[in-house]
């Protein structure tokens, strides 16, 4: 029993978070859009939100380290 309190209040985490991060623009609909693809298994691809945000974190990592090499 304990463990599906957790299991509710996780989720009651993650759902004021992302309301969070949509109030400061953070997210968008195209967040949105990946999160209900992913929730409902339509993408056939297990985890793809977490994909998603790995590979565009990369890249900005990657842009950010191009610019500050520009700049220095």
């Amino acid at each position: 029993r304990s463990l599906a309190m957790s299991a509710a209040a996780l989720r009651a985490r993650l759902n004021n978070h992302v309301t969070s991060m949509f109030a400061t623009d953070t997210v968008d609909k195209y967040f949105q859009y990946l999160q209900s693809v992913d929730e409902d298994g339509s993408s056939g691809a297990p985890g793809l939100v977490t994909e998603v945000i790995n590979l565009f974190i990369g890249d900005a990592n990657s842009i950010l380290n191009g610019i500050a090499g520009l700049l220095s």
